[in-house]
C-alpha cells in the first residue's frame, strides 16, 4: 500500500504548500474527488477511507545507532509503536550515504553505506527526507552519492537538492529565519 501512497504524499506536500485558492467572493472552491490513476494498462482507483500518515524524526546510523542497524528489523523499534499501522511512514535521514567526499568542516559529520536504505525499508520506512544539514556532510559529492543510491533501490528521498547546488548559501533574504520552510532549505555555508 506504501507504493501507492508515494505520489498521494508527493501531491500532499505539493498541496500544502500552495495557497488555498479561495474565489472572489470569499467561498472556498468545492472539493474534488481524486481521479484513479493508471500505471500502464490498469487503472487503480484512489486508496477508501482514512489515510494515515507516520512522521518521525532524525535518523543516522552513527554512534551507537550503527549497532542497531545491523538488525534493520529492530532498528527503530524504540518507536515503532508509533509507527505501526500507518499507511506510509517518513523519517527525516540525517546522513550523507557515500563512502566518497571530503567530511565538510563542522562539528559532526554522518556518513551511511548505500545499504542504510535497505535497512530503513525493513524497518518499516517509505520515504526519508534530506531537507537537513547532514546531506552535504561529504559534499556535493556525497549528496549525488545519496541520491544515487535512493534511485538504485527505488527508496524515495524528498527535500534533497540537486547535487549542483549543494555549495549555494541558504536564501537568508527570502527566509531571514535560521530555518526555512519546509522542502526550501538550500545547503551550503551560511
Amino acid at each position: 500500500m506504501a507504493r501507492r501512497l508515494v505520489p498521494l504524499l508527493a501531491l500532499a506536500l505539493v498541496g500544502c504548500s500552495m495557497g488555498a485558492g479561495v474565489s472572489d467572493t470569499g467561498d472556498a472552491p468545492a472539493p474534488t474527488p481524486p481521479a484513479p490513476t493508471t500505471t500502464g494498462t490498469t487503472t487503480t482507483p484512489p486508496p477508501e477511507g482514512p489515510v494515515t500518515l507516520a512522521f518521525a524524526g532524525d535518523v543516522h546510523t552513527a554512534g551507537r545507532l550503527e549497532e542497531r542497524f545491523r538488525y534493520p528489523e529492530t532498528a527503530l523499534a524504540p518507536v515503532a509503536p508509533m509507527l505501526d499501522g500507518a499507511d506510509l511512514t517518513m523519517v527525516n535521514l540525517e546522513t550523507a550515504v557515500t563512502d566518497r567526499g571530503t567530511a565538510q568542516d563542522k562539528t559532526f559529520t554522518f556518513r551511511a553505506p548505500p545499504s542504510v536504505f535497505d535497512d530503513l525499508r525493513v524497518a518499516g520506512v517509505d520515504v526519508v527526507s534530506m531537507a537537513n544539514n547532514h546531506g552535504v556532510d561529504f559534499g556535493p559529492v556525497g549528496l549525488a552519492d545519496s541520491l544515487d543510491a535512493s534511485r538504485q533501490r527505488d527508496f524515495p528521498v524528498v527535500g534533497a537538492p540537486a547535487p549542483s547546488s549543494a555549495t549555494r548559501r541558504p536564501d537568508r533574504e527570502r527566509y531571514p529565519t535560521a530555518v526555512p520552510p519546509a522542502g526550501r532549505r538550500r545547503y551550503g555555508p551560511a
